[in-house]
């Protein structure tokens, strides 16, 4: 029913832009993601900013929602990020928030 195995999934997400600043990480706005699985499918997703919070050194953010086409569609989604909070310290420069890298950890539910 599920398919070939997946294993892992690719995104990027063009969030960011100049002048972006740490407020706009708190925003809760919707968000359309494309996700590359290992097998080649792709499933698109839309989800929404849920919690932001601090722990320790890092900086989570959750995410919910639905996969809306492609590889497990209808599939419910908890997205949770996890960023370095010292990668913040660009927010207070005239530049802004120009990236964000950390890890994230992806969650579907009612596949089967």
């Amino acid at each position: 029913m599920l398919g070939a195995q997946v294993s892992s999934a690719s995104n990027r997400t063009e969030t960011f832009r100049p002048g972006y600043s740490c407020l706009d990480l708190l925003a809760i706005v919707p968000v359309l993601a494309r996700l590359t699985w290992n097998t080649g499918e792709i499933s698109e997703i839309a989800q929404t900013q849920v919690t932001v919070r601090t722990e320790g050194l890092s900086l989570v953010f959750v995410q919910m929602g639905t996969v809306r086409s492609g590889k497990f569609e209808g599939a419910t989604v908890v997205r949770t990020f996890s960023y370095l909070s010292t990668d913040l310290e660009a927010c207070s420069s005239a530049e802004g928030l120009a990236r964000l890298e950390g890890t994230q950890t992806l969650v579907l539910t009612g596949l089967l």
